[in-house]
């Protein structure tokens, strides 16, 4: 048999996540329009080009505040910018800021993952899989089904073995996750915790609801909340949310030395205040005296959708993440960005492999699973017109293709 090496080609199938591939970045541009103060909308001026993920969208100077986007890509360029919080206080249109984001990024550090694909097992390398108690699969907030699981306020938890780095050694940490609740707290809403019952007992919780010390207005606060006995009993971080029923939304806790912030679709908590009941001071936001660390000797698993034995979530949770590195504003916000828009899956189950050849010489077309080994697909034929083309199952063939001249 004769190889041809003008002859011969090669035809690649992804039969898993779509991923584009492009040359340098080129960074997006876009020209914010103001009315009355608000940000209405984001015009792209330059698409851009090499993007992989969406870009941070941020807004500077205009004399305002509080204006926020999300950017939208196609084929690796920026393809509309949409306005998700007019803001206020404009005096002019403010400086659209493109910053590209890296995906690699909120896998740095990652030391629990819960994705619940159709399972509750644990996607980071320490694969601390969950045990389902009472919660079902069910659609997420793309609507695919069993990518989510549903909490029925009652009774529903999902455990998982207690691991030391659940107690962050280190100092820092993120948790971030994605909720849709079908009712109010009441009080409280238990998200996620680490804790050896209830009472003063050592524990942290990642709650919404109302924590247990005054506040400056009644309502719902995003929050975390830390018991040591020994030293204090604190709830920090407090961000007022009222998120609607059945709607799903972010919710992120990061520490950083001392200071706890809170997030609620990105967003971080903007007060700080000091409350103080029965003589222990209570940190209602990300203030710079939270506890250092952890109160050792917590031994019991991890629980999410409620902790102590209550504080059941009733609605559903997905995207669980939790790090032992504290993220920056910008990367919870690139997070939250990065997760609130589906990701395009495509399955490739059949090709159609087109063939370049000379009238009447001889070919033999062949398949690999690996590039290495190389099997016939069917027998070798003679070229009756200078275009074949055939259709194939990658399934049974594998993905790549070459033809080879057989004769003269």
């Amino acid at each position: 048999m004769k190889f041809n090496l003008r002859m011969a080609f090669l035809i690649f199938v992804s039969a898993c996540l779509l991923r584009v591939t492009t040359q340098a970045q080129r960074t997006a541009t876009g020209v914010a329009s103001v009315v009355n103060g608000f940000v209405i909308s984001v015009s792209v001026t330059d698409p851009g080009s090499g993007y992989t993920s969406p870009p941070l969208v941020a807004f500077s100077c205009g004399g305002g505040e509080g204006a926020r986007a999300s950017a939208t890509i196609a084929n690796g360029a920026v393809s509309f910018i949409t306005v998700t919080d007019a803001g206020s206080g404009y005096t002019s249109p403010p400086t659209v800021i493109l910053t590209p984001v890296s995906t690699s990024d909120f896998t740095t550090g990652l030391i629990a993952y819960y994705p619940f694909n159709g399972d509750a097992n644990d996607a980071s390398p320490n694969g601390n899989n969950g045990i389902v108690q009472n919660a079902a699969l069910t659609t997420d907030r793309f609507g695919a089904t069993n990518k989510a699981y549903r909490f029925n306020g009652i009774n529903s938890v999902i455990t998982a073995t207690n691991r030391n780095y659940l107690s962050f050694p280190n100092g820092e940490f993120t948790i971030s996750l994605w909720a849709e609740l079908d009712s109010q707290p009441s009080p409280t809403t238990f998200l996620v915790g680490l804790d050896n019952g209830s009472g003063e007992t050592v524990k942290w919780i990642f709650f919404y609801g109302q924590p247990q010390v005054p506040v400056g207005s009644p309502g719902n606060y995003v929050g975390f909340h830390i018991n040591d006995p020994v030293v204090d009993n604190s709830w920090l971080g407090l961000n007022p949310a009222s998120p609607l029923l059945g709607t799903w939304h972010q919710y992120a806790v990061t520490k950083s030395g001392t200071k706890y912030t809170t997030y609620f679709d990105g967003v971080a908590a903007s007060v700080e205040l000091d409350y103080a009941v029965n003589n222990l001071t209570f940190r209602e936001t990300s203030g710079t005296n939270g506890p250092a660390a952890i109160p050792a000797g917590i031994t019991a698993p991890l629980t999410i959708g409620e902790s102590e034995g209550h504080g059941f979530v009733n609605g559903k949770l997905d995207e669980i993440r939790i790090y032992n590195r504290a993220l920056s504003n910008s990367e919870v916000q690139a997070l939250f960005q990065f997760e609130h828009r589906p990701f395009l899956s495509i399955e490739v189950k059949t090709v159609q492999v087109d063939m370049y050849l000379v009238v009447g010489f001889t070919y033999q077309l062949q398949s690999s699973f690996d590039l290495s080994n190389w099997i016939p697909v069917g027998i070798p034929f003679i070229a009756t017109s200078a275009v074949i083309s055939q259709e194939l199952d990658v399934l049974q063939t594998g993905r790549y293709f070459r033809v080879l001249q057989v004769s003269p």
